[in-house]
């Protein structure tokens, strides 16, 4: 059993953890940089989360504002060891509740069309399939989620 705690981070902590993100997320490698992460992170109000075993990284999760009200989820990786045993919701539930606590009334991601476990989970929050498109090679989904309602 894991002693997995989580807590809030910074740019920099996501930064440290670039290896993490495109070791799980390998369609990351060519976009996902430190400038990225400052680009998209700087100047926006943004929230980041770490799962951590003990003082060991083992996840994270990154949204920004992307517009006034609006939140998109951008960043989530967990280490592989880790995954399958709920960590994923608890990131989730945590990142809905600061997203909602910081008076945003809509949320979207992008998510690969393969990526069944992501799929299943924004189906249970009630998040609805805008479209299906194609974005730097990849398959995607885009979802949202209108806060104005409960999520569970």
């Amino acid at each position: 059993m894991y002693a997995v705690q989580l807590q809030q981070g910074t740019i920099d902590d996501l930064k440290s953890l670039l290896s993490l993100i495109h070791e799980e997320l390998d369609f990351t490698k060519n976009y996902v940089t430190a400038e990225e992460i400052d680009k998209r992170l700087e100047e926006r109000k943004h929230g980041v989360w770490l799962a951590k075993d003990g003082s060991k990284p083992i996840g994270t999760m990154a949204w920004y504002e992307d517009e006034p009200k609006i939140a998109y989820a951008w960043l989530g990786a967990i280490q592989r060891d880790y995954q399958n045993n709920g960590l994923e919701n608890l990131m989730f539930d945590r990142f809905m509740n600061d997203i909602i606590n910081s008076g945003y009334e809509k949320v979207w991601v992008k998510v690969g069309v393969g990526n069944i476990k992501t799929l299943n989970m924004l189906i249970k929050y009630s998040f609805r399939i805008l479209e299906r498109k194609t974005e730097r090679g990849n398959d995607i989904f885009v979802f949202e989620k209108n806060l104005n309602c409960s999520y569970f």
